[in-house]
């Protein structure tokens, strides 16, 4: 077990933890974190409060994050599997990826038109009063 730690400073440790973010694997992954990081708060913001009442958001959120673990994990073993019917790790990642534009996609298809329709039933709603 002593093997496995490091003769390194902390700061030697925190600096090469830093430089794996400049790395070209990384940047080809900074699309993928912005996305998390702006568009799904959005979207719990924004279809949460209308599907759900303040008492089941919870259980909204944590389904949420539930589902996305489960999709990571799926993802994860489709690349990983070296039995796979498709040739390579590149041809599964682009099949991934592909499916995530895809998914994704259409979840903001959906998204667009329950936008129309929430404010096309306010300024009904405020045409009435």
């Amino acid at each position: 077990m002593k093997e496995d730690l490091s003769t390194k400073s902390w700061y030697e440790e925190a600096k090469g933890t830093l430089q794996i973010f400049l790395t070209r694997e990384m940047m080809y992954l900074s699309p993928l974190f912005m996305y998390t990081g702006f568009n799904q708060p959005y979207q719990q913001a924004t279809f949460g409060n209308r599907f759900f009442t303040k008492r089941t958001i919870g259980a909204e959120l944590i389904i949420f994050h539930l589902m996305e673990i489960l999709g990571a994990i799926v993802v994860g073993r489709f690349l990983d599997n070296e039995k796979s019917k498709y040739d390579s790790q590149r041809k599964r990642a682009i099949i991934c990826l592909v499916s995530f534009v895809l998914i994704n996609g259409a979840g903001n298809v959906i998204a667009f038109f329950q936008e129309i329709s929430a404010k096309h039933s306010t300024s009904i709603a405020n045409d009435i009063s």
